[in-house]
């Protein structure tokens, strides 16, 4: 078995495992940073990698599909143990991205500011802030395109 079919082999398996959850609960199942890793999983030259992505993946898909994850705490333990390692492969050697959610942004953003009129700053810092908060938000938006982000809870 090639290693083209092992992993439409996992596509196919997490769709069904998808399948299994609602809508709501992909967010426990981490099922954006998944498809995000199978787009890219065949794209690895080297066979222990893609041996190593293709075995965590299968124990990751056989404990959620033995069991609806819908709290918190289960999965972040899965995170932990299954997903977090994959990052390493992804980030070091594909690009990938921790995604950042535009509200946590916003919550960091707002207090800077309120910091910032309260010291009455210069508007060369508000406009430096806001030019940093745009930065980051198009280089999110350019990797979330591209499919190259990964995120617990994601």
């Amino acid at each position: 078995m090639t290693d083209e079919i092992n992993f439409i082999t996992l596509q196919n398996r997490f769709r069904e495992i998808k399948e299994f959850y609602s809508a709501e609960n992909y967010k426990y199942i981490h099922a954006r940073t998944i498809e995000n890793f199978l787009a890219y999983a065949d794209s690895f030259s080297m066979k222990h990698q893609r041996q190593e992505i293709y075995s965590t993946l299968t124990e990751y898909f056989d404990m959620i599909s033995f069991k609806q994850i819908d709290n918190i705490i289960e999965s972040r333990k899965l995170f932990d143990k299954y997903i977090r390692p994959l990052t390493i492969f992804f980030c070091d050697l594909r690009g990938f991205h921790m995604a950042a959610r535009l509200w946590i942004m916003i919550v960091w953003t707002v207090p800077i500011f309120v910091l910032l009129y309260l010291f009455k700053v210069s508007i060369y810092f508000y406009a430096g802030l806001a030019a940093l908060i745009i930065l980051l938000v198009v280089r999110q938006l350019y990797f979330k395109a591209q499919r190259k982000t990964y995120g617990f809870m994601h």
